[in-house]
């Protein structure tokens, strides 16, 4: 911005200017009178515009004749300035004159020169000061001629508003409030002498409406920096109303404007207007600016004392943070089995959060409250069941318990920002922990007596049969692409599986559906991953990768010259670039290779870890199944994603040293509570096909760490599978929809009846809804 006006004086430029409007009329003129009320103080001699100069100070008639006899210089114009009227200098003295005169500085005649009018809007002539700024501040390139020879009001006021440091010459309500927002704008203005604000009041007020002149009184008042701040209380305090008792705050806000009351028009009108800066705020994503006015907003609520208001606003960060508490209280009267509690309530609550301007940096958070919400709907709707064989216990754990699990991830992050809401947490977990041990004991129970039965025919898809059953049918008629995620559970599955669908990719499913997938044992790489890629039991990564690539059922499909290719961990990326490896890339554009596998071992590798981040799974995190699914799309490959087995998180385990495995040991003692005794075939490398594994989340083999498998709990062994189709792809003959299908439960919406009420004012605000009807008596 442009140093802002301060008081001069403009004797000397007037002069000059004057001086050579007169030569430019009356190149001859030797001699030039000037009235003046100053006194000279500058160069005697000057050349201006080609003209010499020479200005002389007299202030008596005698030292006028006796200038006007030693001047001797003919190509000099003598400039001589008095204080003198006519009448006091004589005929002969007015005869050497040019015009026989003596010339006024008049600074508005100057200024329409410059500006190329033959005259100006008589309102102007008012403003004598207006036209010392427009002289003093003449742009290097001088002014844009006035089209119709006319200056106006317009034209002046846009040039003292832009030194003002106004981005608009015409500013209304929204932009006065955007211009307080810069220290210097607001010095500039109070710098000022009182005329020149009343002005400038005056004129903006006439340009946008009586409303802005409250923003004036604001800055004048020595408030200046808080104006928007000030708009967004108002805003908050009148939608309100007296529900907490903001008519007292109101008058504890007279002290902002001048002492004076605010009426309540042009609070709503300022509360408007700071909206909109403070949305254009974010749109331009002024992050600092805007903390500090949102941190400034919060502060002057607590001054009135008018904090129970802060979560009727959208803005408000205390008030953000105070919505996030009333919905652990009414969590807490949920789970409490409190008289009357109900989740309607802390739904509306949660919509009122995503409603908030701050909710997108919170989306975590705002993610664990709905989670919440979902386990409590959950925990309302379905009661204890009891399982009559495994397959029931299977499909129940992929259709609903699975969701449980994923929300149970998100909530075990608890809410550090609010103690309330993380115990609530904490209760909750509880509870939902407590139907899911019952249901993972009888998962387990069942489980070892169908392997005692020898493995009957049951709605269950042995991992082992993957190839067969899914892999092969569907290489008959498209390329297929089968990435095993090493580790990744159905819970880590359903959260990765939304961000696959935003990369463009569409599930389908067959007309019969897909079985659950249940691993080998015990639940680890050596036994489940090698099975599914060999197509039967097996034990031993020697095995997979020759297994894979001389499956009967694979060469038989493909021959040997184009057979199915895997890839393992270190084949897929280059660890200088971090891209796919060529040969990678080109095998799986050859639509000649129909089956093309690999093995990715992100999940993993991340369970060994002892850290208890929880990372939000994406493709984001996974950057080679991103490149990978990339790949495929472009080429139009089918993919089929699985796993080998998942696992459980580490949740205040307790340790047994046993070995070989993180969860599953030698049957060579008695099982422990929690754990069973399992044996038959499809348990791989351990003596005898025996082993023990616990069917509880709590119990491990090994250090603590973030995540465990080896175990019998559905989250270990049952393993997710879905078939992937590019959008610009059509999908195998006979499949169709999706198989993945949220259970009821899962939809959190706020049920709200409506409300009848009169049509709302254009200027009302996105927090005016039912909320804060029911808000009412929890703001407190």
């Amino acid at each position: 911005m442009n140093p802002p006006p301060a008081p001069f004086s403009a004797l000397g430029l007037h002069i000059r200017m004057l001086a050579r409007q007169i030569l430019q009329k009356r190149p001859q003129a030797p001699v030039i009178g000037i009235h003046t009320t100053g006194t000279w103080a500058e160069a005697e001699r000057e050349s201006l515009d080609g003209w010499a100069f020479r200005f002389v100070q007299c202030d008596s008639v005698l030292h006028i004749r006796e200038t006007l006899v030693s001047h001797r210089e003919p190509e000099t114009t003598l400039v001589i300035l008095t204080k003198l009227d006519e009448s006091d200098l004589g005929l002969d003295v007015l005869a050497h004159l040019t015009r026989q005169r003596l010339f006024r500085i008049k600074p508005w005649s100057m200024v329409e020169t410059l500006f190329g009018a033959h005259r100006s809007a008589p309102v102007l002539v008012k403003m004598p000061w207006m036209a010392e700024f427009l002289l003093h501040n003449k742009p290097p390139e001088g002014y844009h001629p006035e089209p119709n020879g006319v200056l106006t009001e317009e034209t002046v006021w846009t040039h003292f508003l832009t030194r003002l440091g106004f981005s608009n010459a015409q500013p209304d309500l929204r932009d006065t409030l955007e211009w307080t927002l810069t220290e210097s704008n607001l010095t500039a203005y109070l710098e000022l002498p009182s005329e020149q604000q009343g002005a400038v009041r005056a004129w903006i007020s006439r340009l946008a409406d009586t409303d802005v002149e409250w923003v004036f009184r604001c800055i004048e008042a020595g408030f200046g920096a808080d104006a928007v701040a000030l708009g967004l209380v108002f805003q908050t305090l009148l939608q309100a109303g007296a529900k907490v008792a903001c008519q007292d705050a109101l008058i504890r806000l007279e002290r902002f404007v001048g002492n004076l009351t605010l009426p309540k028009q042009a609070g709503t009108a300022w509360g408007k207007a700071a909206g909109e800066v403070v949305e254009k705020l974010y749109r331009k994503e002024q992050r600092k600016r805007l903390t500090l006015v949102l941190n400034r907003f919060d502060e002057i609520l607590k001054e009135v004392q008018a904090e129970a208001a802060a979560p009727y606003s959208r803005y408000s960060l205390l008030g953000f943070e105070r919505l996030f508490e009333h919905i652990g209280s009414e969590l807490a009267n949920v789970v409490q089995k409190a008289a009357g509690a109900s989740l309607t309530v802390a739904k509306q609550l949660l919509e009122q959060v995503q409603a908030h301007r701050e909710s997108h940096l919170a989306t975590e958070r705002i993610e664990r409250v709905r989670m919440a919400l979902r386990l409590c709907q959950w925990l309302a709707q379905v009661p204890r069941r009891t399982f009559s064989q495994l397959d029931a216990a299977a499909e129940t754990y992929v259709q609903e318990s699975g969701w449980v699990d994923w929300a149970r991830t998100k909530l075990a992050q608890g809410d550090t920002a609010s103690a309330g809401l993380n115990q609530v947490y904490g209760v909750i977990l509880e509870q939902v922990s407590q139907f899911r041990e019952d249901e993972n004991q009888q998962f387990g129970t069942h489980l070892r007596d169908w392997l005692n039965a020898g493995c009957p025919e049951q709605n269950i898809l042995p991992i082992e049969n993957v190839i067969a059953e899914l892999v092969i049918p569907l290489a008959k008629t498209n390329p297929v692409l089968l990435i095993v995620l090493d580790g990744m559970s159905l819970a880590v599955w359903l959260e990765l599986l939304e961000d696959v669908k935003r990369h463009g990719w569409t599930e389908v499913g067959a007309e019969a559906g897909l079985k659950p997938t249940l691993a080998a044992l015990p639940t680890v790489t050596e036994s489940s991953r090698v099975s599914l890629l060999c197509g039967k039991l097996n034990q031993g990564l020697k095995h997979e990768r020759k297994g894979f690539q001389e499956h009967p059922g694979l060469l038989a499909l493909t021959g040997q010259t184009n057979g199915p290719t895997l890839f393992l961990k270190g084949d897929l990326t280059d660890p200088i670039s971090g891209g796919l490896k060529s040969v990678v890339s080109d095998t799986i554009r050859n639509d000649k290779k129909r089956v093309v596998g690999m093995v990715i071992n992100a999940i993993d590798d991340h369970l060994s870890g002892g850290s208890q981040l929880i990372a939000p799974w994406n493709l984001h995190h996974i950057p080679v199944l991103e490149k990978v699914l990339g790949l495929a799309a472009e080429t139009g490959r089918l993919v089929i994603i699985t796993s080998d087995h998942g696992h459980v998180l580490e949740r205040n385990s307790t340790l047994h040293k046993f070995e070989p495995y993180q969860r599953a040991r030698i049957d060579n003692e008695a099982p422990l509570p929690g754990e069973l005794r399992l044996a038959g075939p499809r348990v791989r490398g351990m003596a005898g096909n025996r082993m023990i594994a616990p069917w509880t989340e709590s119990i491990r083999y090994v250090s603590k760490q973030y995540g465990y498998h080896g175990g019998i709990t559905p989250q270990e062994c049952l393993v997710p599978l879905a078939v992937l189709v590019p959008k610009s792809a059509k999908a195998p003959k006979g499949w169709k929809g999706q198989t993945t299908v949220a259970p009821g439960w899962w939809e959190v919406k706020a049920d709200v009846p409506p409300v009848k009420s009169e049509k709302p004012a254009s200027n009302s605000s996105p927090n005016e809804r039912p909320l804060f009807r029911l808000l009412e008596a929890r703001v407190d």
